[in-house]
């Protein structure tokens, strides 16, 4: 008989695609005994009814108590089995031999946890379509035991290798309990995986992504949210990667207003090249003096001492960003309407200004000291995210 599992999810409100996921649980053909716990943070909507009846122990705690970490602990302590599986409520596997492919997985290979692949939900957006594929374009198609040799070698590290090797995701993941006891989730707001995975790896132990285990995960966003969630997300991962991948502190208040005006100036140029050539980008090199004529514009009106060199270069780099997104999102997605482009550089630029928010804050936070007038303008975002 095949070794039992506890499968641990973290619920609010989770809906009807909460349903599905339960569904898909109930689906797999597995022989060994499972364990279904959820910890429910306060819904309303009948999410611990369902499951309930979907046969799950339940862990009840007030929204107020909930942090990704501590809660993963807390329902770990209620599991029966020596291999725990932690999902989400959004998340539906692909296959019903999920789990076995999990364990088998985890079992063949001297490894304390194993991650699998996330697919795009069948009713999701281009933009999240893209950003799942890009997102798994990152990982790689292959199977990758990852290791740690020494503290040293994760300092030596740039910001993208420390980010492959650390990078972990409990969207769809299996550990062997021992080494979640020995060393627990980290009571963060955010990526508790990606910050367990790299206290394990810097104790020698060694983790697993694994392409053909799959579950289907993404999210439809509005862009005022992908905006403050790419702060976040840029903000928690230096902070456990202890490194940047650019440092902004030379960047003063009537710099980044001006480099968020580059960044909106460029989406209605952009914008204007779609809709006047059915969806067909303008080269620059068209505009002689394109980007010298934005900066002035943006000059202008600014305070006369702003970088001027850097955001000539900063416009650059942005323009050649969104047009390969653009570019990159019509050919994966053949027959994308031109309606869907524009919804797609609306979100991309909403991301862009969240990325240039999230370097200029997390720059000054790491040197321990982020200047009022630039906290003002970033701390609002982070709320509610």
């Amino acid at each position: 008989m095949k070794k039992s599992v506890s499968i641990i999810i973290p619920t609010f409100n989770g809906g009807r695609i909460f349903k599905d996921c339960l569904e898909a649980i109930k689906r797999q053909k597995y022989s060994g005994e499972i364990q279904l716990i959820i910890i429910d943070s306060g819904s309303t909507d009948g999410t611990v009814a369902e499951a309930r009846e979907a046969g799950a122990d339940i862990i009840q705690i007030d929204k107020e108590e909930f942090n990704h970490g501590r809660a993963r602990n807390r329902a770990l302590r209620n599991t029966d089995y020596e291999l725990v599986i932690f999902t989400v409520q959004d998340a539906i596997p692909v296959s019903d031999n999920w789990i076995h492919l999990m364990v088998k997985s985890l079992e063949e290979d001297d490894v304390v946890a194993v991650t699998g692949q996330q697919m795009p939900h069948n009713n999701a957006d281009v933009y999240a379509r893209f950003e799942v594929r890009q997102h798994n374009n990152h990982l790689g198609s292959n199977i990758k035991i990852k290791s740690i040799d020494s503290m040293q070698e994760f300092k030596a590290m740039s910001y993208g290798e420390a980010l492959k090797v650390v990078r972990f995701d409990n969207v769809c993941a299996i550990y062997k309990k021992d080494a979640l006891e020995e060393i627990s989730f980290p009571k963060v707001a955010f990526a508790e995986d990606m910050a367990w995975a790299k206290r394990v790896l810097l104790r020698g132990y060694k983790v697993k992504y694994d392409p053909s285990i799959k579950v289907r995960h993404s999210h439809n966003r509005i862009p005022n949210y992908r905006l403050r969630r790419t702060i976040f997300d840029i903000i928690h991962t230096a902070q456990i990667l202890e490194r940047l991948r650019n440092d902004l502190s030379f960047i003063r208040l009537q710099d980044l207003y001006a480099g968020l005006e580059v960044i909106e100036r460029m989406y209605q140029v952009i914008v204007n090249d779609l809709r006047m050539n059915n969806g067909a980008l303008i080269n620059s090199g068209n505009r002689a003096n394109y980007f010298n004529q934005l900066i002035n514009t943006v000059f202008n009106k600014k305070d006369k001492n702003l970088d001027v060199d850097w955001l000539l270069n900063f416009a650059k780099k942005c323009e050649l960003e969104i047009k390969s997104v653009l570019s990159t999102i019509s050919e994966w997605f053949l027959g994308v309407t031109n309606k869907e482009l524009l919804l797609c550089l609306e979100q991309f630029t909403a991301c862009r200004k969240g990325k240039l928010l999230g370097e200029v804050m997390v720059s000054y936070q790491s040197n321990g000291n982020l200047p009022n007038d630039i906290a003002e303008v970033i701390v609002p975002y982070l709320r509610g995210v």
